[in-house]
């Protein structure tokens, strides 16, 4: 199990989300096209959860968010 995040390394960078995993690391990077709406959503509190299938070569990322508390 995976769960977005912003780059708090680059926070001026609005079109990166990363996904991470439960120890912290990042897995990866979402491309920047889909990632403007996210990057929207986690800036303001919205909480997130990232499930990866493989399939085959591919992997495939479904994103489930919530409001924020």
């Amino acid at each position: 199990m995976l769960h977005l995040s912003r780059d708090p390394r680059r926070p001026f960078a609005s079109n990166v989300v990363l996904l991470v995993d439960e120890a912290g690391d990042a897995v990866a990077e979402i491309p920047s096209l889909p990632v403007r709406v996210l990057a929207a959503l986690l800036d303001n509190g919205c909480q997130s959860l990232a499930l990866v299938e493989k399939s085959g070569p591919r992997l495939s990322v479904g994103i489930h968010l919530a409001a924020p508390f």
